[in-house]
């Protein structure tokens, strides 16, 4: 909640930044508690934003939450387990995992064109979304909770200019004439 309040404060990720000494296990857990939380979310969002009865809704939560906490774990454990693998993390593994998620996701449709398309279009969302913040964190040098504090300042602000500077400096040279 501090984050809400002071966006200053000091904060620490809910992942492990360094995929590669983490443990899958517990990396795994956090993801299915955060995916679940928010399909259980969204779904009762929904339901209340189109007005459906309260047993719908709550049954359409837990189905939701369960989908969301499964394909959230999914995902995570095999980035995790290919990270730790390959013994590299980069946009692969993000690629690897997504085209893994996508084709769980796909078996659900019942088809193999579903598995295919949810495959590739999976995979490819991953690796490119996480290759993205990897050469922006790269490029940049700021992660992204570090990019997140400094939007408070605006997108396109930079040093603050002192609109006095050049007055200043003309006063200080006629003084010293």
């Amino acid at each position: 909640m501090s984050f809400i309040l002071n966006p200053t404060a000091k904060q620490y990720p809910l992942f492990d930044k360094d995929i590669l000494d983490a443990s899958c296990i517990s990396e795994v857990t956090k993801a299915v508690v955060v995916a679940g939380a928010f399909g259980g979310i969204s779904s009762a969002a929904f339901g209340w934003w189109i007005a459906s009865p309260k047993n719908y809704v709550y049954r359409d939560m837990l189905k939701k939450s369960a989908l969301f906490a499964g394909l959230g774990g999914l995902y995570y454990g095999t980035y995790c387990n290919v990270s730790q693998t390959r013994g590299k993390n980069d946009f692969w593994n993000a690629a690897i995992a997504g085209a893994v998620t996508g084709s769980a996701l796909g078996l659900r449709a019942g088809s193999i064109k579903a598995v295919a398309a949810h495959t590739v279009l999976l995979g490819i969302l991953s690796g490119f979304g996480h290759g993205m913040v990897e050469q922006s964190e790269s490029k940049y040098g700021l992660t992204m909770g570090e990019k997140m504090a400094h939007r408070s300042e605006g997108y396109f602000a930079g040093e603050k200019r002192d609109p006095f500077a050049a007055r200043i400096k003309e006063l200080e040279a006629e003084k010293a004439t």
